[in-house]
């Protein structure tokens, strides 16, 4: 069985979840037997999860050198063996008419979220992937819904949830490990944690207004674009002070802050799955979240839930966590969570759920 990945997400972004996903994906066929080759810009390498892919330079299959605000609609001009797999990280399939085209579906982000002419073409482009797709895999139930609700004709059968996990540096740091001292003046801090983009369906003005109204609570906000003066301004008047940014953090050092943090606030009003609530309940690092979408799917019975989204809500869910008796359930409830997520299942998945569609397309045995 032949395999094309298709590597456009490198392409369309330096960092992410889709990003995380497909490059452990990638990792996992080149460590195994099988017969993989990979499609992608030349600028691919921009990315920072694909600089750490050692593909070889034999497996590399040069992607058409249109302006990347063009080629990621495009079909790739290149020519693969009848019955091979072909999957794209982002909406993208093969024209030839015996390949077996796999997508992954992610979320409705754009549909629910966006408007105008961005959220009209790349819906049409997912339409077109979807109804042409051999196979779907969803990354949550969640989205799985949200894929029928918006497109109904899509049969039930060529889709399949797998769910994505988080990487193994995420977890309990023992007390002899070192933490890094730019986060000294955190040791012995309520920190509230906030991971990831920041506009929005995330829902960070919500996040501020939760940590100012928990009692000595300092908020640390990690990632996203950087702060405009409006914005930091409006979070020191909040916070007076007790407030970080760290634009970058590499897996070592985010972990260490998921460990020395009160817990992980998620107040997003939607996600396809929330890789930093995986990442938290492995650190052993209580998560409140919303109550919404694919999260409790990923948290379980570990998450301190809220369904009404406002400050008093998360404020009052914290709040429970002065307790250590009961944060110490949490967290060894986030622990016994998270273990039910690994990327070698997800992978594993992936491989069975090729075999199946390509046993079904081209009559072969898997």
């Amino acid at each position: 069985m032949n395999i094309c990945l298709d590597n456009i997400v490198f392409n369309l972004q330096k960092a992410g979840g889709i990003s995380v996903y497909w490059s452990n994906i990638s990792q996992r066929l080149l460590s195994c037997s099988q017969n993989v080759t990979f499609i992608e810009q030349e600028n691919a390498n921009t990315n920072i999860f694909r600089k750490d892919l050692l593909i070889p330079p034999t497996l590399l299959i040069n992607d058409r050198r249109w302006p990347r605000s063009l080629s990621r609609y495009l079909s790739p001009a290149v020519s693969l063996a009848p019955g091979t797999i072909f999957h794209s990280s982002y909406y993208r399939t093969h024209s030839a008419p015996r390949t077996v085209n796999i997508i992954t579906v992610y979320d409705f982000t754009y549909e629910r979220f966006r408007s105008g002419l961005a959220c009209f073409i790349h819906h049409s482009q997912k339409k077109h992937a979807i109804q042409k797709a051999d196979g779907i895999i969803s990354i949550s139930n969640s989205t799985k819904k949200d894929l029928l609700d918006s497109f109904p004709d899509t049969s039930v059968n060529k889709i399949k949830t797998i769910y994505l996990s988080a990487s193994e540096d995420y977890r309990r740091i023992g007390a002899t490990e070192a933490i890094s001292s730019e986060f000294d003046g955190l040791l012995g801090k309520n920190v509230i944690l906030f991971v990831g983009d920041r506009s929005g369906y995330k829902n960070f003005d919500i996040a501020v207004e939760t940590a100012r109204r928990v009692k000595d609570s300092t908020l640390v906000a990690v990632g996203g674009k950087p702060f405009t003066s409006d914005e930091q301004a409006r979070v020191d008047a909040a916070m007076e002070g007790r407030f970080r940014h760290f634009a970058k953090l590499d897996n070592d050092r985010l972990n260490q802050l998921y460990n020395l943090a009160l817990c992980l606030l998620y107040p997003s009003s939607y996600e396809g799955f929330g890789i930093p609530v995986l990442e938290a309940m492995q650190a052993g690092c209580p998560v409140v979240a919303t109550n919404c979408s694919s999260l409790p799917e990923v948290c379980g019975d570990a998450g301190l839930m809220v369904t009404e989204i406002s400050p008093k809500s998360f404020a009052e869910k914290i709040g429970q966590l002065a307790n250590p008796t009961f944060r110490d359930e949490v967290v060894q409830r986030g622990l016994q969570q998270s273990a039910k997520f690994s990327w070698d299942h997800t992978f594993s998945e992936t491989i069975e759920f090729y075999k199946a569609i390509h046993a079904q397309k081209c009559g072969l045995l898997p």
